[in-house]
């Protein structure tokens, strides 16, 4: 076995080990028994590293962050939204896809083999920023940061402006009562209404008495059709899953896909 710094800067403990066809199935079915008969297959795409044949890494040991992106949607679910406490934080979990075409445009494909029994999400779309009916996860992005200027948040790193941002945002939807605040409100009001898709009004942004209260809306898990079970519960067949982005916490062996 030996060090492989690679995996998007989390993986920097995967360990590579070079062995035949048939070692592989002996050692993966001993390993990760659920995993290797389990009719879901995963897949994970892998860019930049030296070819090898099965790879191990532990999702949970290191803080993923986005490649190209700010990380405000994953901070705001992984921390901040009650519905998504059942899930596992995408920020220590491997992005998979249960598509092998998908997976290949992101690199190298690995079938990815989860050691155990984790919980996994389940996207109701092949990418998580095609996912939610009512905003585009690129535009909530840009919401954000617009909302913690009007917020005047200070320069902190994100986790604290998401928290601090829910906090003041809910003290100005709390004081609307106040000229002052009544302004802000409005102001974010019209950048919410902005960001949203077709269906979204003032009205409808005003039904939730906290903009905590909103967001848990907008963004919760199963009006949006995600869902999550355990590795173990997934029973369908193949087709049910094809083309979903899934993602999981914890070890896992990747197989690497001729």
């Amino acid at each position: 076995m030996k060090i492989n710094d690679l995996f998007e800067g989390y993986l920097d403990g995967a360990s590579e080990a070079h062995i035949s066809e048939e070692q592989a199935n002996i050692f993966l079915k001993e390993k990760c028994p659920l995993a290797f008969n389990s009719q879901l297959e995963i897949y994970k795409g892998i860019e930049e590293h030296s070819h090898g044949q099965i790879l191990y890494s532990d999702s949970s040991k290191y803080l993923r962050s986005s490649a190209n992106t700010s990380n405000y949607y994953t901070i705001l679910i992984d921390n901040f939204l009650n519905p998504w406490k059942q899930y596992p934080k995408r920020s220590r979990s491997f992005i998979c896809s249960t598509s092998e075409d998908y997976a290949e445009a992101y690199g190298q494909v690995y079938q990815v083999y989860p050691i155990g029994d984790p919980i996994i999400g389940f996207c109701p779309q092949r990418d998580i920023w095609e996912s939610f009916q009512n905003i585009n996860l690129m535009n909530a992005e840009y919401m954000f940061r617009d909302i913690m200027k009007i917020c005047d948040l200070p320069k902190k790193d994100d986790l604290e402006n998401i928290k601090w941002m829910l906090t003041i945002a809910d003290e100005i939807w709390e004081n609307e009562g106040n000229d002052y605040e009544k302004e802000k409100k409005e102001i974010i009001e019209t950048i919410l209404r902005n960001t949203m898709a077709t269906g979204i009004t003032i009205n409808s942004i005003n039904r939730y008495a906290y903009f905590r209260t909103f967001l848990t809306w907008l963004f919760d898990p199963t009006r949006n059709n995600f869902h999550c079970e355990k590795l173990s519960s997934c029973k369908l067949s193949m087709s049910a899953f094809e083309g979903q982005e899934i993602w999981f916490s914890g070890p896992a062996y990747f197989r690497e896909i001729d």
